[in-house]
């Protein structure tokens, strides 16, 4: 089976951040509140093959993988300051999001397929996997942080459709990976990413 997936990560990571910016000799500005780091969404290119253990039952190795941008978060307060007595002259709420890096992500997997319609034209799949999941450094305005490796689990539930009466097949799935992206010698820096995975392309059956 090859195809494109579209990988929707559903966590983030977020700490209490704090900044000071000097405006002037006279003043400064300083911000209180929350940074979030949120992986987006992203297309990547998906590999696997199966072998058919019995009528119902396959083992399947692949990957699948793609580079994520990260999107930065602040939500808080800015207040303006003067320096020479700390008084607040002016306060307002802020909350912005822009990019602010990147990331990739790569789980090897190998698993289990169990097929539930193995005499129909349309052969539905479901089935639990192993995953060895690879990150790339998480880029954060050029400053780079290793990301450790994972090993994990997942789920997938797939379809494959016979195209014409060839050995060719469409082929559609939905996967799960549990992982975190732990930045390498720190147990603060986690980003929960958790994706779902949508697949579509095409299989060849031998």
């Amino acid at each position: 089976r090859l195809g494109v997936v579209w990988i929707a990560p559903t966590g983030e990571w977020t700490t209490d951040g704090f900044f000071v910016e000097p405006v002037d000799p006279e003043t400064r500005v300083e911000f209180s509140g929350d940074l979030t780091l949120e992986p987006d969404d992203a297309v990547g290119v998906a590999f696997s093959y199966e072998w058919r253990l019995t009528r119902r039952l396959g083992a399947e190795v692949g990957f699948f993988g793609a580079q994520h941008d990260i999107s930065g978060r602040l939500d808080g307060v800015v207040r303006l300051i003067r320096n020479e007595d700390n008084e607040v002259l002016d306060e307002m709420s802020f909350d912005e999001t822009e990019t602010v890096g990147d990331i990739t992500f790569t789980p090897w997997t190998v698993g289990i397929n169990v097929h539930l319609t193995p005499t129909k034209k349309v052969d539905v799949y479901a089935g639990p996997y192993l995953a060895y999941v690879l990150y790339g450094d998480l880029d954060i305005d050029g400053e780079k942080f290793p990301i450790d490796e994972e090993f994990t689990f997942g789920g997938v539930v797939g379809v494959d459709v016979p195209i014409g009466i060839g050995r060719w097949m469409f082929c559609g799935s939905l996967r799960y990976v549990h992982t975190q992206a732990t930045v390498s010698d720190s147990d603060r820096m986690v980003i929960d990413f958790d994706p779902y995975v949508a697949q579509i392309g095409a299989a060849y059956r031998f």
